[in-house]
């Protein structure tokens, strides 16, 4: 069963202090994931998950080296952090090259997704996400569930500079003013269904 961890802070991880006026949304999200495992029950939370990834990360890594990618994978996780910290997010795992964010609601995860994609545009590298909302089981630090999983799927479908959103993303969304363009509906990989998918424009 595919979970995500939440990651043990590190010397890199560092920027969250940047954002000293934490989100009260953010906080309660930061909540869900608090306690041990020891101390909670499995319960289903509701959450929108945002997943990121680096395209073409491992030639990029031939092209410069070890050390001058790691440079820019820091450059890459501070932008990140920042961001999810001001659309009020909360960082559940980083995959190496991309990570695992999850937000009370859709609209603030669409927004956080644009910005990270301009933002990481300087560095000249290309980023793709995916992005789905649906309950996910939690226990102490980890999530799992179908909603993890359809993700994954949802961003692997994801080409070079785009943020797709699951149908149900867009739904739940109308009205907002999202710019959004019908992109496909596959069935994803285990997944029963077809699942259009949306590109959110710039």
């Amino acid at each position: 069963m595919m979970n995500a961890r939440l990651a043990t802070f590190g010397p890199r991880d560092g920027h969250l202090k940047l954002c000293s006026n934490q989100d009260v949304v953010r906080d309660e999200i930061a909540a869900l994931f608090s306690q041990s495992a020891e101390d909670c029950q499995t319960e289903t939370v509701l959450l929108t998950l945002l997943m990121t990834d680096i395209v073409g990360s491992t030639s990029k890594l031939a092209q410069l080296g070890d050390h001058r990618w790691a440079k820019l994978l820091d450059q890459h996780d501070e932008i990140v952090r920042k961001t999810v910290c001001e659309y009020g997010g909360y960082t559940i795992n980083t995959t190496g090259d991309g990570f695992i964010i999850a937000f009370s609601g859709p609209t603030n995860a669409i927004k956080c997704a644009q910005k990270i994609r301009s933002q990481v545009s300087r560095l000249k590298i290309a980023m793709r996400m995916g992005i789905h909302i649906g309950e996910c089981e939690r226990r102490g630090a980890d999530i799992s569930g179908l909603t993890v999983h359809i993700a994954a799927r949802i961003l692997c479908y994801a080409s070079r500079g785009q943020v797709l959103i699951s149908g149900t993303v867009r739904d739940v969304t109308i009205g907002s003013g999202h710019d959004l363009r019908h992109v496909s509906a596959p069935r994803l990989k285990d997944v029963p269904g077809d699942w259009p998918l949306y590109e959110v424009r710039k």
